[in-house]
């Protein structure tokens, strides 16, 4: 008897669907106007192109001009290679949404059967092609879901350039306070070498005891490791600026002008701050495509509970008399043991989950606009206050020290105290204006669609260090 089995789906015809075409540039296309329309700059996908060559060029350019933190960040959105390798999950992710539209492939099989007494002679020869057909029912869920997975793996691509854009802003400013703070010490060993040098000719004429000259001494040794640590600090925030930028080699050699920008004359807008940083945070976009992607999920999972594994097709059979039978063919396995119920469960369990952590968050997120509003114009009125009284007091008193010791009303180590103090006044504003920045950078972060933001209260120098680009006064 020859047996000859064919289950043959109603839709066969979609077993002849192409091939899906993956094309994750699309997908970036809109990642790169999602970060033109938040912070102003160009990303770039390295893939091999003439362009690439391009963008190479104007990194270079770039780095052969003094550095500003715009430029900075962009050439790390342009040359860092650990964010390049990020943007491989679009393909990824473009993939498997291809892949969640197309049909599972057909079984056939072949079953050849022999008699096992020896002598006899006929066989059966059993041929059965299977297609599962639930599975073109799941199609429109599937897909559903991997669309909202690849919307996510956009919105997780766009989080990591906005972190990798803050981070090198941060850097980029680390380097120039490091700078600053560096001249301030050198001024300082300045000024302790021409202590130590006077109080040597005054020790060799004896107007001073050994004690004092041992002072000078130790003001000088001091002053030595204090400049030996402010290079260090430069040279290790450069690094950190060459990391992120993603430079090697002669390519570090590039430069900063200038110090920290002052206070810019127009104060950041905060109307409304706590609305705005809600309405752009994509940690809680991400959770309300999680939130649909479940959901769909659970769609999924519901008529994968109800009928399982179902085939359907028509079968002929031929008998060893030569007649032939058909009719059609129903396959499924019975949900009897394991009907859905759990799976639908976990799904609801990890809807109400998220749900909760979404509102959890957007309180915080709410919490840390205040908190950086507060901290913003407490760092501006300190700025303010060292601009306006600290710094100017300061420099009279240094003049007026110079003015007496010209006229011999005081001797050489008090006018050099009085400059020691000017110097101190200045490193503190130099802090205190990098705190400014600093939470001005973290709530301009906050405002382009980041909740990731650190701000310690107890030690305002914490904050970390970010980008402004404005004039000041």
């Amino acid at each position: 008897m020859v047996t000859k089995r064919f289950i043959l789906p109603i839709a066969l015809g979609l077993l002849a669907v192409g091939c899906a075409v993956i094309n994750p540039q699309q997908g970036f296309s809109e990642v790169s106007a999602n970060i033109k329309q938040r912070l102003g700059v160009h990303v770039h996908w390295d893939t091999g192109g003439v362009e690439d060559v391009q963008v190479k060029e104007s990194v270079s350019k770039m780095l052969a001009q003094p550095l500003t933190a715009k430029s900075a960040t962009q050439i790390a959105l342009l040359n860092n290679q650990s964010l390049q390798a990020k943007y491989a999950d679009l393909g990824i992710s473009q993939a498997e949404l291809a892949q969640a539209g197309l049909l599972k492939n057909p079984v056939l099989e072949l079953t050849r059967l022999k008699p096992r007494e020896s002598g006899e002679s006929g066989g059966a020869l059993d041929i059965e092609l299977r297609f599962a057909f639930l599975d073109i029912l799941l199609i429109p869920l599937r897909k559903k879901v991997a669309a909202e997975q690849y919307e996510a793996t956009k919105q997780q691509i766009i989080t990591s350039i906005l972190d990798h854009a803050a981070a090198t802003r941060k850097a980029f400013y680390a380097v120039q306070t490091a700078q600053q703070i560096e001249s301030v010490f050198e001024e300082f060993r300045a000024s302790a070498a021409a202590a130590l040098e006077t109080a040597t000719r005054l020790h060799r004429i004896g107007n001073i005891n050994k004690g004092a000259f041992d002072s000078f001494q130790l003001q000088d040794n001091e002053a030595d490791l204090a400049l030996a640590e402010a290079q260090m600090a430069t040279r290790i925030s450069r690094e950190k600026l060459d990391q992120l930028m993603g430079t090697t080699s002669d390519q570090t050699r590039w430069v900063i002008e200038g110090g920290l920008n002052p206070l810019p004359i127009k104060a950041i807008e905060l109307a409304d701050i706590e609305r705005r940083t809600v309405d752009s945070n994509l940690d809680l976009a991400m959770l309300r495509h999680n939130i649909q992607a479940i959901a769909d999920q659970a769609g999924v999972e519901n008529i994968g509970s109800i009928i399982n594994d179902l085939e359907l097709g028509y079968a002929w059979d031929r008998e060893d008399s030569g007649h032939w039978k058909d009719g059609p063919i129903v396959e499924f396995k019975v949900p009897v043991f394991d009907p859905g119920f759990a799976r639908r469960a976990r799904a609801k369990a990890q809807i109400q989950q998220i749900m909760t952590t979404y509102t959890a968050k957007k309180t915080s997120i709410r919490s840390n606009a205040r908190l950086l509003v507060d901290r913003l114009r407490f760092s501006r009125e300190m700025v303010e206050r060292y601009v306006d009284t600290i710094l100017p007091l300061n420099r009279r008193i240094k003049d007026f020290a110079l003015l007496n010791y010209n006229a011999m009303q005081i001797d050489v180590f008090r006018l050099l105290r009085a400059h020691e103090k000017q110097i101190d006044g200045y490193q503190r504003f130099v802090n205190a204006l990098s705190d400014y920045w600093m939470a001005r950078a973290d709530l301009e972060t906050l405002l382009a669609g980041r909740s990731a933001v650190m701000v310690n209260m107890t030690s305002p120098a914490a904050i970390d260090m970010a980008d402004a680009d404005e004039g000041g006064h």
